[in-house]
Parts: structure tokens; C-alpha cells; sequence
């Protein structure tokens, strides 16, 4: 159900059927596929400086790439010759 509600939040305590259920695993397969896996492949730091550039703070940019404050501080910091 959990899949269920980010994939479709409308939709409450009705649990699909099987066919429904595999139609749900699919598109969130095709979401993962589409908007989650080419994220993985980015260099974080380049990420991080870009979001940076654009103004955002460091809680913003650890929320948007999925790394902790202290990581993207610590990316932040980072001597740019080390990358």
C-alpha cells in the first residue's frame, strides 16, 4: 500500500487487484528507471556545486541529492584540485 500511495496518492485503503498491483510496480519501476537511476549516475559534487550556484542553502541541497548536511558541506568544502 505503501507503493501504492506515492505512485497514487488519491487513492486510500482499497487495495488493487493483482492486476492492479502490477501495473503500480511497473510505473514505479519506470519512474526508478526514468527519474531515480540517472540521478545515481551524476557526480554528486558537480550536483551539489550546481545547486549551490543556484542558491540554494545546504539543507536545500542535502534534501535534493539525499545526502546529509555534513556530507554536503563536506563536498562543499572540498579543495577543488581533489576532484
Amino acid at each position: 500500500m505503501a507503493l501504492l500511495r506515492r505512485i497514487r496518492p488519491d487513492v486510500r485503503d482499497v487495495a488493487p487487484s493483482e492486476y492492479g498491483q502490477r501495473a503500480i510496480v511497473r510505473e514505479a519501476q519506470a519512474i526508478f528507471d526514468l527519474d531515480v537511476r540517472p540521478k545515481l549516475r551524476e557526480n554528486p559534487k558537480e550536483r551539489v556545486m550546481a545547486l549551490q550556484r543556484q542558491g540554494f542553502t545546504v539543507a536545500q541541497i542535502a534534501a535534493r541529492v539525499s545526502l546529509k548536511a555534513t556530507e554536503v558541506q563536506r563536498l562543499l568544502n572540498e579543495d577543488p584540485s581533489e576532484s
